[in-house]
Formats: C-alpha cells, sequence, structure tokens
C-alpha cells in the first residue's frame, strides 16, 4: 500500500483484521520513480482516487505489466476497465467490498492470470501506434472534408 491518504489507518485496521498483514506492505509516501518500481513488484493495484483530470499512468502502466487493476468507479478509469473482465470497479467509500475483493484476489478465488492478460490486451489495443495514427488521419481527413473550401473543391472535379 503506497501513500499516507486519511484512511490509512483503517486499511491497515482492516488489513490486519483480514489476517493479510503477511501479503501487504505499507510503504507510506513514495516519489514517482518509486512508485513505478512499486508497481512492478506488487501483484494488485489499486487506486480509488476520482480527483484525477485523467487516466493514471501508473494504473496503466500496472494493466501493461499484467497486474490486477482496481479503480474506482468514478473516475476516468472505468471507461476503460470493463469490471471483472480486465479489472475492477468499486466504490471508493466501500471498504466492505473492496476488503471482500482482496480477501477473494489473494485467496486464488478469481482468475488472475486471465484477468491481468485482458488488462495487458486493453492497453495495447488503446494505445497501438499504427492505430491512434490511422484514428488521428481520420479525425483529420473528416475535418478537412467539412470545411467549406474542400467542399467547393470536390464539387468542382
Amino acid at each position: 500500500m503506497i501513500g499516507n491518504g486519511p484512511l490509512r489507518d483503517r486499511i491497515e485496521f482492516e488489513t490486519l483484521n483480514l489476517v493479510l498483514g503477511n501479503k501487504t506492505v505499507f510503504t507510506g509516501a513514495l516519489s514517482a520513480e518509486e512508485i513505478t518500481d512499486a508497481v512492478a513488484l506488487s501483484d494488485i493495484y489499486v487506486n480509488l482516487s476520482s480527483r484525477t483530470s485523467g487516466f493514471e499512468p501508473t494504473m496503466l502502466e500496472a494493466m501493461a505489466q499484467k497486474k490486477i487493476v482496481i479503480g474506482s468507479e468514478l473516475s476516468p478509469i472505468s471507461t476503460i476497465i470493463e469490471d471483472r473482465k480486465n479489472g475492477f470497479l468499486v466504490r471508493p467509500a466501500d471498504v466492505v467490498s473492496l476488503s471482500n475483493l482482496i480477501t477473494s484476489l489473494l485467496n486464488g478465488e478469481l482468475p488472475l492470470a486471465e484477468i491481468g492478460q485482458q488488462a495487458h490486451q486493453k492497453v495495447l489495443d488503446l494505445f497501438n501506434p499504427e492505430k491512434m495514427v490511422e484514428l488521428l488521419l481520420n479525425a483529420y481527413f473528416q475535418l478537412v472534408q467539412s470545411r467549406p473550401f474542400w467542399r467547393r473543391l470536390a464539387k468542382a472535379n
């Protein structure tokens, strides 16, 4: 668990109550570089912040690394994660559901390898350079075609 947010004590208490203390490390605050390293070492990535303006790069990195990702259903990541297919979505304040989900994950009750692979594939599909260039060129072409000059030129030919 990375960070020292306002719920850290509660999360640590719940972790101990669920007898998951030996499977959890509480690191406290880390630098951006240390966070990247921690993602590589982790099995599960959880980010329930709804205070973000876009997709969290570390969450996408975790998906690319086939990690199990748990995100907030209130954040932009909910447009990428398909719950229980390539990750999990929970309500940020629902401590019970989050605790039950993490317990199920750590006890091997869910197909972790399959979900991790689906997450990896989702990131590859979304950020495929050739696909991104094709979409950009198509958008540009549609924009140019919608301009009055282009329409007059097309009619003249």
